[in-house]
């Protein structure tokens, strides 16, 4: 991974600290770029996943000084849902910073 990458993944795990701090201990979501956010059972529901959003959008913006909108990405059609994994998701803040 490049620094750049490094530092989504970095501000991606900033995010799921905070939003851990209002899950219980059983919805907790560990820190892997393998982790899925939705379609599963311990993945977050709506509500959960907008705070998860937000606390990523805030994290993009304070480290890495970028302004991100990725709530148009929720609901995505296509081939990958930037939301299946961690991974995917830093894939996709990639993506949106490069232009």
């Amino acid at each position: 991974m490049t620094n750049s990458e490094n530092e989504i993944l970095d501000a991606i795990y900033k995010a799921v600290d905070q939003v851990n701090e209002r899950l219980p201990a059983e919805k907790h979501l560990v820190k892997s770029i393998d982790t899925p956010l939705i379609n599963t059972p311990t993945g977050l529901d709506s509500i959960e996943l907008v705070g998860f959003v937000v606390a990523v959008e805030d994290q993009v913006t304070e480290n890495l000084d970028a302004s991100i909108c990725l709530a148009d990405a929720i609901g995505h059609e296509g081939d990958q849902n930037p939301f299946e994994s961690m991974g995917s998701l830093a894939s996709y803040i990639g993506r949106q910073l490069k232009g």
